[in-house]
């Protein structure tokens, strides 16, 4: 975290193992197409790799995210759920410089050009 002076995070997987079981239930070429990569990425799924799974889960480290912080998700997202985010926010709940934007019935794309990253961005650098 001391690396990074702010984040913007758009549909953000924020635990890979709850995202790697939803895209199992969810199978179709995209999600089986993720899911392998997470897999491939990790050395195995979940079960085969709990600790690293969880080392890199940011919801169950959320307390080291000390920098400001936009998170941004559409409602209609069907790869990655919006409860991802909204289980982050809850988490963050009353954290200094934290700012989420839900778009209604966006999806996955939605926040790239609907949540005012640029501008949020800008605010924080200068």
């Amino acid at each position: 975290p001391s690396d990074f002076k702010s984040v913007v995070a758009l549909c953000p997987p924020t635990d890979l193992k709850e995202l790697h079981k939803y895209l199992k239930a969810n199978p179709s070429d995209v999600t089986n197409w993720i899911r392998d990569a997470i897999e491939s990425a990790y050395g195995g799924t979940p079960d085969e790799q709990p600790g690293r799974y969880s080392s890199r889960s940011i919801i169950e480290h959320a307390d080291r995210l000390t920098m400001p912080l936009l998170i941004s998700h559409g409602t209609s997202d069907e790869l990655v759920p919006v409860d991802f985010a909204r289980r982050l926010v809850k988490r963050l709940k009353g954290k200094k410089d934290l700012k989420y934007v839900e778009i209604p019935e966006g999806n996955h794309d939605a926040p790239l050009f609907r949540c005012g990253a640029i501008e949020w961005l800008a605010d924080k650098i200068k």
